[in-house]
């Protein structure tokens, strides 16, 4: 796979100012970034000084920007009020999205992520998905446990909403860490997916689950590449490096780069 369908999602570099985490991706051989919808990258209704500077930090390090991480739903349920006030928000956030030239964005499936919040959001979801389709963006929604790991529920879910614009953020990773069989998952819900995060981890001695570098834990990535070709996914693949703790992202991200590039 051709590392242009690569991206790094900036969560690497979170407590970095966007001037300079956009400059570690781009010295590590990347052109893409999936900003992190929190300061000090992308705030969540950014001002036009903010987008300002988010597009120029882009400029100065050549990179696109692919995707936005944002939460726009996360506060939910909530009063009519404050469901109106979420709404506007991520209205606002799509229409920098287009701006900013991504291609997606990141929707929360409600505070506690349970089935029952979830489905009860749906008026929430078609509304985005409505804004999503008419502004030629991708929503999607990333499997965190919960609702959004339970692939017929989640399925359910997009068929409710209605739109192909609306869908799933696949994150093998995150399925295997929540007990989830992630080639049963993406059966299931292929269709429906609009994004795609990749990371590795596997279980240690303990049981407990840790997260390691590219190729050395349980996720099959050859296989992930494979799927998604044969599924036409057409969107980029977000890596999503938080081993910050074995390794700083400055020489970690050079590492990944390799790796992706002998997929």
């Amino acid at each position: 796979m051709e590392l242009s369908r690569f991206s790094v999602c900036s969560i690497a570099l979170r407590r970095r100012p966007v001037d300079e985490a956009l400059s570690v991706i781009a010295d590590a051989g990347f052109s893409k970034v999936d900003l992190l919808g929190a300061e000090p990258h992308f705030p969540p209704d950014p001002s036009e000084e903010q987008l300002i500077a988010i597009e120029q930090a882009a400029r100065r390090a050549g990179l696109a920007i692919a995707n936005l991480g944002t939460y726009y739903g996360r506060s939910l349920p909530g009063t009519p009020e404050e469901t109106r006030a979420e709404l506007a928000i991520a209205r606002r956030g799509m229409q920098a999205a287009v701006r900013l030239g991504a291609r997606s964005l990141r929707i929360h499936p409600g505070k506690d992520r349970s089935h029952e919040t979830g489905f009860a959001l749906v008026p929430f979801f078609q509304q985005i998905a409505q804004e999503a389709e008419r502004l030629g963006l991708f929503a999607g929604i990333e499997t965190h446990g919960g609702l959004s790991s339970d692939a017929p529920a989640m399925v359910e879910l997009c068929r409710a909403v209605g739109s192909s614009h609306f869908g799933v953020l696949f994150d093998p990773c995150n399925c295997a860490h929540n007990g989830v069989d992630y080639k049963q998952a993406w059966e299931v819900f292929k269709a429906h997916v609009v994004h795609v995060h990749l990371k590795d981890g596997r279980h240690a001695p303990d049981g407990r689950w840790e997260r390691v570098h590219l190729g050395e834990g349980e996720i099959d990535l050859p296989w992930l590449v494979r799927a998604l070709d044969a599924a036409g996914y057409q969107g980029d693949l977000a890596l999503e490096y938080e081993i910050g703790d074995l390794e700083p992202p400055e020489t970690g991200l050079v590492r990944w780069r390799r790796y992706c590039e002998r997929l």
